[in-house]
């Protein structure tokens, strides 16, 4: 047996080798490249430099996405909604039915307007009396509220009534005038 203690590394040397471990030495001593060993080394820069250049990628887009200002502007069309709106049709003053009473104490008053009233085309179903009232004001049919607009022009001008005062409940007709004390 030939002895190779040169070749053998040093920590080997306090073990016992057997001969074809010896053997195996003095064919591939330690010192040599071991042909795995190059493999892996190649692995490992091919692995670095793909890490670097992903990071460079990397760190370059998060460069342009965070600096570079973005010169397009962006433009939205709105839309309005389109609200199915139920056109309310006007009730002419031929459609319209009135009573009018008179809450003045002055005899007679809503005979005369009444015939007002008349003239202008409203059809009136009621004239009387009612309790005494300090101003003239409106009642109107919940049903036909909205529809109204011209009775509230004509009594503007010639009641100076600018608003519905409250539902007419006790009524067939539309509306119900009453005239106040203010007509004095």
């Amino acid at each position: 047996m030939i002895s190779m203690a040169n070749n053998v590394p040093e920590v080997a040397k306090e073990q016992n080798l057997n001969e074809k471990t010896e053997e195996v030495f003095v064919e591939k001593p330690a010192s040599e490249d071991v042909p795995l060993e190059k493999t892996n080394r190649k692995l490992l820069v091919v692995g670095t430099i793909i890490f670097i250049i992903i990071s460079l990628l990397s760190t370059g887009v998060y460069y342009f996405t965070t600096r570079v200002k973005s010169t397009k502007e962006i433009v939205s069309k709105v839309e309005p909604v389109k609200e199915s709106v139920k056109e309310i049709v006007q009730l002419r003053r031929e459609e319209i039915t009135l009573e009018v009473l008179n809450g003045s104490g002055i005899s007679g008053l809503a005979g005369k307007t009444a015939d007002k009233f008349k003239t202008l085309g409203y059809q009136i179903i009621k004239t009387g009396n009612t309790e005494d009232s300090l101003v003239n004001h409106l009642l109107v049919n919940d049903s036909v509220k909205d529809k109204v607009n011209i009775l509230l022009q004509d009594l503007l001008s010639e009641l100076k009534i600018s608003s519905i005062s409250g539902p007419l409940t006790d009524s067939t007709a539309a509306a119900r005038i009453v005239l106040g004390k203010d007509n004095q």
